[in-house]
């Protein structure tokens, strides 16, 4: 619950907040709009690429960047009728906070774009391991802003489970972009979208290991002894999946 209302302050009520604010609040500066709307749109693009997506659904993100040009046009037309605000502290302010958020946008994105979305030299080309669907994919991409399972590389708690760190996270939604029954989700794996999907050999290979006899535990709880859960292992050759 705790990484939940944290996950919901960063990616939800911080942009909102900045939104309102744009919004709202007089300028300060003249060049201030442009600084102000292009450190928003940096943030809410930076989410849009790294945020868990799961809940609220994948395209809040872009809600956000639309409310963000709208505040744009709202803080413009404030500054046509009022003018900028006379407070130093204000100015400053404005300037500070605007600087540091675009700051944090221009470093973080090249690597995001640019390294964690290309396919790595040394990629396997494997199939798809779910039957068609509806699908979300998590923690996507080589690079640990994008993939939280890349931070156990230099875990040596988890050496025995090294293969999660190059796992990517499936999660089966309906049109609007739900994963579950009801919109938080529920306690029953069975609720979920996910829940039942057939899990196909993505490569031609022979089953080394296989374990299908784990029971399914209450949503979120997790497994921290036997951490590999129901899993299934194939030899294709060149790599084990």
């Amino acid at each position: 619950m705790l990484l939940f209302l944290a996950v919901l302050a960063v990616q939800i009520l911080l942009p909102i907040l900045l939104i309102v604010g744009h919004a709202t609040l007089r300028l300060a500066t003249t060049p201030g709009l442009w600084l102000r709307t292009a450190s928003l749109l940096g943030l809410c693009g930076l989410l849009a690429l790294i945020g868990f997506w799961a809940l609220p659904t994948w395209w809040t993100p872009y809600v956000l960047i639309l409310l963000a040009a709208l505040a744009t046009w709202r803080a413009a037309r404030l500054l046509g009728r009022h003018g900028l605000h006379p407070g130093s502290w204000r100015r400053r302010g404005e300037i500070a906070l605007s600087t540091a958020l675009l700051t944090l946008a221009l470093l973080a994105l090249p690597g995001v774009i640019g390294g964690g979305r290309q396919v790595p030299p040394d990629a396997v080309d494997i199939a798809f391991p779910l039957e068609p669907g509806r699908y979300l994919v998590m923690n996507g991409g080589h690079h640990p802003p994008l993939n939280a399972h890349f931070m156990t590389l230099d875990d040596p708690t988890l050496a025995e489970y090294r293969g999660q760190s190059f796992g990517v996270d499936l999660i089966g939604i309906d049109r609007i972009g739900w994963r579950a029954t009801t919109p938080l989700g529920t306690e029953n794996p069975a609720d979920y979208l996910i829940f039942g999907k057939r899990v196909l050999a993505p490569c031609d290979g022979t089953v080394i290991h296989a374990v299908g006899d784990m029971p399914d535990l209450p949503v979120p709880e997790v497994d921290t002894v036997d951490r590999g859960g129901n899993e299934l292992l194939i030899d294709c050759g060149a790599v084990q999946v």
